[in-house]
């Protein structure tokens, strides 16, 4: 980030205590985040987050700094989104969260994985973070693809981080197994994608995955 001053973040966990920790650490390295709590708090960050987009971009633009493709495209995006959305609010009389100021600086937004399947559009981010590897590689590909879609007019990277030695070792090597099972089954027109029992964990799985032989994989079905 400190070399691309524009670039924005999105970064999931499946925990809302590391939620809080990452936000801490970001605070603590001067970096801008817009933590999503709640179902206000969610609608606010992301409004946050579009907002200081949208913000940075006009001021490139102002200066002459914004690539011609680029101009525009996170206020677009963000006018898009509340189009699309309508009226917001939580029921019970409440009103819809505020729009945060123009001056708003959030360049990395804090998701739950939960939380990236929702339709949302944030061609605003670049880049995706998965602070663990993710067993179901389906809420991986949705998560992805609140960056990689329709709109994104620049290069989308995903970041993936585990702890060695650990049972994410395991889980990453079972994702991937699933991930390439999931490829196999769409690109087979008769079945049409996995059973409910391909899709199912084996005992074999979960013995491989409380395995100390870290990144031995999810053992066969």
């Amino acid at each position: 980030m400190a070399s691309d001053p524009s670039a924005r973040v999105l970064v999931f966990t499946q925990w809302s205590d590391l939620l809080d920790i990452l936000a801490h650490a970001l605070r603590r390295n001067g970096v801008a985040a817009a933590q999503a709590r709640g179902r206000q708090g969610f609608v606010r960050a992301v409004e946050e987050f579009k907002a200081a987009a949208a913000a940075d971009e006009e001021a490139r633009r102002a200066s002459g700094n914004a690539p011609r493709d680029e101009a525009g495209t996170a206020h677009e995006a963000a006018q898009e989104q509340r189009q699309a959305e309508g009226p917001r609010g939580d029921g019970e009389g409440v009103p819809p969260a505020p729009a945060p100021p123009a001056s708003a600086s959030a360049r990395v937004l804090l998701l739950l994985v939960s939380q990236g399947g929702l339709g949302l559009n944030l061609t605003e981010a670049q880049h995706v973070v998965f602070a663990e590897p993710l067993l179901d590689p389906a809420l991986e590909v949705q998560a992805i693809g609140r960056v990689h879609r329709l709109g994104q007019r620049r290069a989308a990277h995903v970041h993936r981080f585990l702890v060695e030695h650990t049972i994410e070792e395991n889980v990453g090597a079972l994702a991937a197994q699933r991930a390439a099972a999931m490829d196999m089954a769409a690109a087979a027109p008769s079945r049409g994608g996995a059973s409910a029992a391909e899709a199912a964990l084996t005992v074999h799985n979960v013995a491989a995955l409380l395995s100390t032989n870290w990144g031995g994989g999810g053992g066969r079905g």
